[in-house]
């Protein structure tokens, strides 16, 4: 056992990641670790970068240069997507032990195991997996986010549909599915350590079990799921719109308590040409009429999407077609990435770049669209009663109660502490911030609220 010796941990990027160093925050804990917050003096940093953007390139060297100035005897293992892409850039950096890839970091509570920062293996760089290692690790599952009332769990890794800007199939490697029972025992172990939301999470979530044969599909996983006692709240995160089928929305649809009415699905753009580009596997018009469809099923849904402006061929027609396509959806928040070429991707090569200034200002324009949609969304919501979660870190400055609507809205709230980690329903009465302030409501509320919504219209 490691004894008193602390560890840090910093993730970057999405929420596949999250739950990645979920699974070395339990491999470390149990060699003894405890875990401390990032930025304190700690023994051991871990830091899980990212690679998506070339913004996010930088806030991972940034992070890393942080912790070497800041604590330059503790020992820096760094992992993640940035670790396949620029391998070599990280191997180079001041202050870093050992650079991990995407196929090794599952590794890293064998390799730290015993070492202390004078061990020299510590100091070797690998840029290879070591298969007699990796046969005596046995699988982590992720048991304790931490603080957190919901739970992220990672269903399957890698992405085949190869989009023309993205790097992330070159660094996450092929579909890859674990078994639904594997799942869904941790899934219950989770349950059984108080946690009420789940969000299943993959690099690309509608491929799950496509790779391999009786692993299910996500349909089948979502169905059996929802047989856990407990498990109150699912949600799914980034999914891609062709994997949003008619079975899935029906699912949703007939356990509304359940599914969360919530859709994170990508545009991208709004133009078909550039689309098509990107390699994308829809047009404009296929992306509004299913959303249009997909709302006829489920009234209240929030949709939200990542948009990269700027790509090369973008014009101002087509900027101005994301723009409409946007407002004609009401996205509830829209994620905005700003173009950058990727060393690997073929569009690094494609013609009539658009100039950063250009970029720079439409990202400004989609930011400001963004805002207005987005309240707009919220002030829909006022007079309605919300599905809240309420966390265990209270707001700041009112030491109001908050957590997340079922819509993904963070709700604030006058409460006492015996409502945390328990569903409580809210009446939203005004606008605060990015969310929304309403009140808590009493059971005879609740059950005269359910009553109202019980009587036949007509």
């Amino acid at each position: 056992m490691i004894g008193s010796k602390t560890v840090a941990f910093h993730t970057l990027g999405c929420k596949v990641n999250q739950y990645d160093t979920g699974t070395l925050r339990q491999g470390l804990l149990q060699l003894g670790y405890r875990e401390i917050p990032f930025g304190v003096g700690a023994d051991l940093y871990v830091i899980n970068t990212c690679t998506v953007t070339q913004m996010a390139g930088q806030k991972s060297r940034k992070a890393i240069q942080g912790v070497h100035r800041e604590n330059p005897d503790s020992i820096l293992l760094v992992t993640g997507c940035y670790a396949d892409s620029d391998y070599d850039v990280l191997k180079r950096m001041d202050g870093v032990d050992r650079v991990f890839t995407n196929r090794e970091k599952d590794l890293i509570p064998a390799h730290v195991a015993g070492l202390e920062k004078t061990d020299p293996e510590i100091r070797r760089l690998s840029g290879q997996a070591h298969e007699t290692c990796h046969q005596q690790v046995e699988m982590v599952r992720v048991a304790d986010f931490g603080r957190r009332t919901r739970a992220f769990v990672k269903v399957q890794d890698g992405c085949n549909l190869m989009c023309t800007y993205c790097i992330i199939p070159h660094v996450r490697g092929e579909l890859a599915s674990r078994e639904i029972d594997d799942v869904l025992e941790e899934c219950r172990q989770l349950v059984a350590h108080g946690y009420r939301e789940i969000v299943l999470a993959g690099i690309h979530l509608g491929a799950y079990g496509k790779d391999r044969t009786g692993s299910g599909t996500l349909v089948e996983l979502v169905s059996r799921m929802l047989a856990i006692e407990g498990l109150e709240r699912i949600r799914l995160s980034s999914i891609e719109l062709q994997s949003v089928t008619r079975e899935l929305v029906e699912l949703f649809a007939s356990n509304p308590e359940r599914l969360c009415p919530h859709l994170h699905i990508p545009l991208q753009s709004g133009n078909s040409r550039i689309l098509r580009r990107m390699a994308r596997r829809y047009d404009r018009e296929t992306f509004l009429k299913s959303v249009a469809w997909i709302r006829e099923v489920l009234p209240n849904v929030a949709f939200n999407t990542d948009i990269i402006v700027g790509f090369p061929g973008e014009t101002e027609e087509a900027f101005e077609d994301t723009l409409s396509a946007c407002k004609e959806v009401g996205f509830s928040k829209i994620h905005v990435f700003p173009y950058s070429d990727r060393p690997g991707t073929p569009s690094i090569n494609f013609s009539s770049k658009v100039p950063s200034s250009v970029i720079r200002d439409r990202k400004s324009k989609l930011l400001s669209l963004e805002a207005e949609l987005n309240e707009r969304f919220r002030k829909d919501l006022i007079g309605r009663t919300v599905r809240v979660l309420p966390e265990t870190r209270r707001e700041g400055e009112s030491g109001e109660l908050t957590g997340l609507s079922d819509e993904y809205v963070r709700v604030q709230f006058a409460g006492g502490e015996q409502w945390v980690n328990r569903f409580v329903r809210v009446k939203v009465e005004q606008l605060l911030g990015a969310g929304v302030r309403g009140r808590l409501l009493t059971d005879q509320e609740v059950t005269w609220e359910k009553a109202k919504e019980s009587v036949p219209v007509g």
